[in-house]
């Protein structure tokens, strides 16, 4: 696994990286929201550990960029020293983090939390893999077509379910994991595009530091909760093209749309924010606006 340190303590993250590349795991760490935005978008992330003592004032921001990328299905953990009490530390949302206590930086229930998390992956990719064994005996991936649509209005989009549901839908397709993964990641791309741009108009502008993010964030909760109408259509289909399984993925939102000519001229800059696009550039094929910009097409596709 892929094991993300949110912490500013050299101490801290030199004890904790040391266990966790001995348990046979990755490690990587951030310093800021920034980094830690950057990191998520361009690496597999399986884990976050976040440092509470050393987090302070950007709770708020932290909490709300790891809501933002919630769908990329990574397990949050909290480290909270017990011997160390300090005024601008902060109780993790129990519902979103899994409390880790140590002391004195003692990397061992973490680690302790990473293996029961390595057994309990292990147990369901064996039952995965029987699953799947048996419907490989009826299907052949590679030899067949299929499309997969949903549709989410207000209540859908407030709830925030609607890439679980494809996630869920999409399953039965026995989409090869590497592919799989960067589908998600283009979906949550689209989606959160779609919600945030376009059904929303909040402005990109305001990520562009940790009190900035904590204000897009309140912003986008009001806004979600004042809205009255709106809508996000996704549809997934494959096809067999020249040797080759293509994914076309088409979403369409009830936003007003924007100029998007020029869109494609800009390479991906070091901002935290406007990044999204050029990843979905990288991963697929192509990408295409249509319409007034509320409608987008994307083809991801990988040879037989």
């Amino acid at each position: 696994m892929l094991v993300l340190i949110y912490t500013r303590s050299d101490d801290f993250y030199a004890h904790n990286e040391r266990a966790v590349t001995g348990a046979g795991h990755e490690c990587v760490s951030a310093g800021s929201i920034d980094d830690l935005i950057l990191l998520l978008r361009s690496l597999p992330v399986d884990v976050i550990y976040v440092h509470m003592q050393t987090v302070g004032n950007e709770y708020n921001g932290l909490a709300a960029s790891l809501e933002a990328f919630q769908n990329y299905n990574i397990r949050l953990f909290a480290g909270i020293n017990l011997d160390k009490t300090e005024e601008h530390s902060h109780k993790p949302d129990e519902n979103c983090f899994e409390c880790v206590y140590t002391c004195n930086n003692d990397p061992r229930p973490f680690i302790a939390c990473l293996q029961a998390l390595s057994d309990e992956l292990a147990a369901d990719d064996t039952e995965k893999k029987q699953r799947a064994s048996l419907q490989a005996c009826a299907i052949d991936h590679a030899s067949f077509s299929w499309n997969f649509s949903c549709y989410a209005g207000i209540e859908a989009i407030r709830a925030n379910d609607m890439l679980k549901q494809i996630t869920c839908g999409t399953q039965s397709f026995l989409i090869p994991i590497e592919h799989n993964r960067n589908i998600q990641i283009i979906l949550t791309e689209l989606y959160n595009n779609a919600v945030d741009h376009g059904i929303l108009t909040l402005p990109s502008e305001l990520k562009q530091d940790a009190e900035g993010f904590a204000k897009f964030y309140e912003l986008r909760l009001s806004r979600l909760n004042k809205l009255k109408t709106g809508f996000i259509d996704i549809s997934l289909s494959q096809v067999i093209v020249d040797h080759k399984v293509r994914i076309s993925i088409l979403l369409a939102d009830s936003g007003k749309g924007f100029e998007y000519d020029n869109l494609f001229n800009a390479a991906m800059s070091d901002s935290a924010y406007g990044r999204g696009i050029p990843i979905i550039r990288k991963l697929s094929k192509s990408i295409e606006y249509k319409g007034n910009g509320n409608e987008v097409a994307v083809i991801y596709e990988w040879p037989l």
